[in-house]
C-alpha cells in the first residue's frame, strides 16, 4: 500500500520514523518540510492513499477539506498527536478501511515501540460492536447500489430491529453463519431490507443492494512500469473496474509503485503470492523460462488470477501483453466469506 505521512515537529519526525520502521511492506509518500501541504494532501486524495498527520486535528481538517467529497470513494485520513497518545480515523473509517488501519496503527505502536496509541473510533456501528453493512460490502466484495440505504439499514440494526435478507442463487453462503439479527426471506418476489445479488441477477424491491464484484485481474509487469502502461492493456480489454472484486500478483511486486497506484487510484485491492502459493495453478498454463527464473513461476498473470479467483474460477481472458505488462481476467465463484465488521 502507499501511504501518506506529514508531520511538523522534531519530536513528530522520530513518531514518523517510527511508523516508517513498523511498516516495511507499505510504501510511503512523506511529505516534504518545503512542499506545501496542500500539495501534498492534493496528492494524496488523488492517488486514493491514505494520509497520516501527525500533529493537530484541526490543522489536519483545515488540509483536507477542500479535497473531501463523498464518503465511498475519499480516502481514509488519520490523526496522530506527537506524542503517540491517540490514533484518530477522522475520515471514511468504513469503506476506506481508516478504522482497521487506526487499529493496526495502534496495534503496532504500543506492542513493538510502546507507544499508548489507542484507536479512537466513532462510528456508530462500532461503538455498538454491531455489524456494519458498508464494511460487510467491502470484505466481500459487493458494490454498494443504492447508497441511501445504508443509513436505513444501520438504523434497523443500532435499534435492534430485525432486518430481512434476501440472497441469489448466485452467491455461496453458509446459512448457519448467518448473524441472528438477520432474517432470510427465501422468496423471490417478497420485498427484503438488504438484497445481495450477482451481476445479471434480478433488482428487487430493497432498502439495500448489493451487487457482487467477480472479476480478478492477474497482473505481471516489469520492475518499475508505470502506472499508465497497466491503465493502457486494461483499459484496451475494455475491463469495467466497477466489476472488479482485486487485482492479485507475485508478492515481488508487493511494493511495485506503478502497480499500487493503478490499483488504490480505482479503488482496487491488491493481493500478493509466494511463487509457491501460485505453483499449483502455474502449472495449468503456458509456461516463460525467462519468467520462471526471476519470479519460480512461468506464467505470473494466469497463476495470480486463478490463485486469487479460487477453486471455481472461470479464465475469461487468457494471458495478454502490453508494454511491460501482462493481464489475465478470471471470473470468480461469489461466496461470502466473512460477516465480521
Amino acid at each position: 500500500m502507499i501511504l501518506g505521512i506529514c508531520t511538523f515537529t522534531p519530536r513528530g519526525r522520530v513518531l514518523q520514523q517510527t511508523i516508517l520502521d513498523l511498516f516495511p511492506e507499505d510504501v510511503f509518500d512523506i511529505r516534504k518540510r518545503e512542499e506545501a501541504l496542500s500539495d501534498w494532501v492534493r496528492r494524496c486524495f488523488t492517488l486514493h492513499a491514505p494520509l497520516l498527520f501527525i500533529g493537530a486535528c484541526g490543522i489536519a481538517v483545515r488540509a483536507i477539506a477542500p479535497y473531501v467529497s463523498d464518503k465511498l470513494s475519499d480516502p481514509p485520513v488519520i490523526v496522530l498527536d506527537e506524542a503517540g497518545e491517540h490514533v484518530i480515523p477522522i475520515l471514511s473509517g468504513h469503506m476506506g478501511g481508516g478504522n482497521e488501519l487506526a487499529k493496526v496503527l495502534s496495534c503496532r505502536l504500543k506492542q513493538r515501540a510502546g507507544y499508548p496509541a489507542e484507536a479512537v473510533i466513532t462510528t456508530a456501528t462500532d461503538v455498538a460492536h454491531t455489524f456494519s453493512v458498508d464494511v460487510f460490502a467491502k470484505k466481500n466484495g459487493f458494490t454498494i447500489v443504492n447508497r441511501q440505504g445504508i443509513q436505513k439499514i444501520s438504523q434497523k440494526v443500532l435499534m435492534n430491529r430485525p432486518v430481512t435478507l434476501g440472497i441469489a442463487n448466485s452467491i455461496s453462503y453458509d446459512r448457519e453463519q448467518i448473524p441472528p439479527l438477520f432474517t432470510l426471506v427465501q422468496s423471490d418476489i417478497d420485498p427484503v431490507d438488504l438484497w445481495m445479488k450477482g451481476y445479471g441477477d434480478a433488482s428487487r424491491n430493497a432498502l439495500l443492494t448489493l451487487e457482487a464484484k467477480e472479476y480478478v485481474l492477474g497482473i505481471g509487469c516489469k520492475k518499475n512500469t508505470p502506472q499508465e502502461k497497466i491503465n493502457e492493456l486494461v483499459t484496451a480489454q475494455h475491463v469495467d473496474l466497477s466489476r472488479v472484486f482485486s487485482v492479485a500478483s507475485i508478492d515481488l511486486k508487493a511494493k511495485e509503485y506503478g502497480l499500487l497506484a493503478f490499483c488504490q487510484r480505482n479503488h482496487l485491492p491488491l493481493r500478493t503470492y509466494s511463487s509457491a502459493e501460485l505453483k499449483p495453478a502455474d502449472a495449468d498454463f503456458a509456461h516463460s523460462e525467462f519468467v520462471a527464473h526471476i519470479t519460480g513461476v512461468g506464467n505470473v498473470c494466469e497463476s495470480a488470477a486463478a490463485t486469487e479467483a479460487k477453486e471455481g474460477y472461470q479464465m475469461l481472458l487468457p494471458k495478454t501483453v502490453g508494454d511491460g505488462v501482462t493481464l489475465a481476467i478470471a471470473k470468480r465463484k461469489v461466496a461470502i466469506t466473512t460477516w465480521e465488521t
